[in-house]
């Protein structure tokens, strides 16, 4: 397909042997020999010219000797040859209607042709021909894809997949706004009104990419996720949580200060759908560690504060009760640490020197879990480090020996290497 920026408009198409009617141009360009029909917008305005295939199958008239010749460029207004009662004139496109009377005698006013092209003009100038146009665009799209928009929607990634395959050609062919907006936005509303609640973290982070910010901007998408997140935490939807856990710098970027601080700058947002709210979020938080802490699942609640707080510190009544556990928790680890020293001594089966070490990896776990939960910085690292006057490296001895099945214990000498540590 050859490509013209400009030509000269050589003749027309004569689309009927009718005394009058409506013709289409025809451009020659001095670099090839192919002739050239110009495609104009709603404006009436050249966009591109189209190679004019097999042109000996139209009955194409040459411009009349006496007219000068029409030099036409991209984004020029499109010539349109008209005849009416015989009566040939090129008008350009953007001809002010009011002034075609001017060019033929008033008993032409009356042709069908003349009409015809007063009401093209007068909805080029005001319009009404771009909005008829964007109006059928939406209607194709529409078309197109029935199953979209005039059934319910589904929550599969197929469903997901042809929306995210929707909105981008509705982007290619109309940018918005465009009616067909209204069906995309009445589309992902719909939804999210049936499934925002329901659906994994990633079958919704899947649905939102599937969107542009014409439909939901940005704020909104935050507002989205947040419905979704406490939620969860209020229904006490385990999954929430872990699903965040998988992704902690796509919930940070979301929610720096965590669920907490989008709260404290704009409340409980709306959203297409309903969600469970929590009034006194530090409140939930404070009592869900304590839960956790009876049923040894403090892992989980660490991860509930990072979606709470974020990389902010947890707040003050969260903060003490953490303090207040992991001080029993250290009493407890320091007890088992004993009885470690001086278990070399004592004539104990495999399984009781197993569960002492056992119970002491438990209680340092449960202190670095306690700590997280107040301390942003310790909330994302899961790593042995060198904690409340215990070293890193006894830590990595105690699992080491845990997971041993070596018999007898081996005397503490020959396997502990660590050195106590400053308190934090």
């Amino acid at each position: 397909m050859k490509r013209i920026e400009s030509g000269v408009v050589y003749g027309y198409i004569k689309l009927t042997k009718t005394a009058s009617g409506i013709g289409v141009p025809i451009v020659t360009h001095p670099d090839y020999n192919s002739l050239f029909v110009p495609e104009s917008d709603t404006s009436l305005r050249v966009i591109q010219f189209i190679d004019l295939v097999d042109p000996d199958e139209y009955n194409i008239e040459s411009l009349p000797v006496s007219m000068k010749p029409i030099q036409l460029r991209i984004g020029d207004p499109c010539p349109i040859p008209v005849w009416i009662n015989n009566a040939f004139q090129v008008i350009s496109g953007d001809l002010a209607p009011r002034n075609l009377q001017f060019l033929w005698p008033a008993d032409a006013h009356d042709s069908p042709v003349f009409r015809d092209l007063t009401k093209l003009l007068s909805e080029a100038e005001s319009g009404a021909l771009e909005e008829r146009s964007r109006n059928w665009q939406a209607d194709e799209l529409k078309r197109l894809f029935w199953g979209l928009f005039e059934t319910p929607p589904s929550s599969s990634p197929y469903w997901i997949s042809r929306f995210r395959t929707a909105v981008r050609h509705s982007r290619q062919v109309a940018a918005p706004p465009h009616p067909i907006d209204l069906s995309l936005n009445k589309t992902a509303n719909e939804w999210l009104r049936r499934f925002a609640v329901k659906v994994s973290f990633d079958r919704l982070q899947s649905f939102i990419a599937a969107i542009d910010d014409d439909i939901l901007n940005k704020e909104e998408t935050k507002d989205v996720f947040f419905g979704y997140f406490i939620n969860g935490l209020s229904s006490r939807l385990a999954p929430t949580i872990i699903d965040v856990t998988k992704d902690y710098d796509t919930f940070l970027d979301l929610f720096p200060r965590g669920l907490y601080g989008r709260y404290l700058s704009r409340g409980f947002p709306r959203t297409p759908f309903r969600y469970r709210s929590i009034k006194d979020l530090p409140a939930f938080v404070t009592q869900a560690v304590v839960q956790a802490d009876e049923k040894q699942k403090l892992r989980f609640a660490r991860a509930l504060s990072f979606v709470a707080f974020g990389g902010e510190r947890a707040p003050e009544p969260v903060a003490r009760t953490a303090r207040l556990l992991m001080h029993r928790h250290a009493q407890e680890f320091f007890q088992y640490q004993e009885e470690i020293r001086k278990f070399h001594a004592r004539e104990k089966s495999r399984y009781d020197y197993n569960l002492v070490l056992r119970q002491a990896l438990y209680h340092y776990d449960s202190m670095r879990d306690l700590d997280g939960i107040e301390h942003p910085e310790s909330r994302l690292s899961i790593a042995n480090i060198d904690f409340g006057g215990i070293s890193a490296e006894y830590i990595s001895d105690i699992r080491r020996l845990a997971a041993s099945d070596a018999e007898p214990p081996p005397p503490l000498d020959s396997v502990f290497s660590h050195k106590r540590t400053s308190k934090r």
